[in-house]
């Protein structure tokens, strides 16, 4: 799948996840997403999707500042749930990149 060049400019967010190194998925555990796996996970490109992917990636630069995030180490909520709005986008985008 080609994806816009620009989606490259995007930086993208490392993750450290036990799992993937138990399982051998990925080297010392850490992942690796850019916003063009936002886009394949939910089919398309919008505001929504590049807004999860976004305030996710501040979100957790926020959160460890000096170390990369654990996958699976924080809890997300919704006001709604996954069924109301755009909230179904959001969690998916937001679930694949923190593992919450």
């Amino acid at each position: 799948m080609n994806m816009p060049q620009f989606f490259d400019e995007v930086p993208t967010l490392r993750v450290r996840d036990p799992l993937a190194r138990l399982l051998g998925c990925a080297e010392d555990g850490e992942l690796e997403y850019g916003f063009g796996d936002a886009v394949r996970l939910a089919g398309h490109a919008c505001p929504t999707v590049a807004s999860a992917y976004w305030l996710t990636y501040l979100a957790l630069e926020h959160l460890y500042p000096d170390s990369l995030p654990q996958r699976g180490g924080i809890k997300v909520e919704f006001r709604d749930d996954a069924r109301s709005g755009s909230n179904g986008v959001i969690a998916s985008v937001v679930q694949m990149l923190t593992g919450a």
